[in-house]
């Protein structure tokens, strides 16, 4: 779960590094400490590089009230403009 989801705000180049070394397979983690020591201290460009995930990724009751409410004032305005 993303850091952001918890109320801290980091970098996102940060949050995927710490994804990154934190990772449960051992596959996707780094190969040594000084890389990810390395990636934390100088932003990696390949993290740069992703961009910031959709709203429905990161809040999807956002996104879905948000939705709702769009969907509800058409509503509302076609019922208005059948009168």
């Amino acid at each position: 779960m993303p850091l952001s989801e918890h109320g801290v705000t980091i970098p996102r180049w940060v949050e995927e590094t710490l994804r990154k070394g934190l990772s449960i397979n051992s596959l996707k983690r780094y190969d040594e400490v000084s890389e990810f020591i390395y990636d934390l201290r100088t932003p990696n460009k390949e993290f740069l590089r992703k961009e910031r995930p959709s709203l429905i990724e990161r809040n999807p009751l956002a996104f879905w009230r948000g939705l709702s409410l769009a969907l509800f004032v058409v509503i509302v305005l076609q019922a208005l403009m059948a009168q």
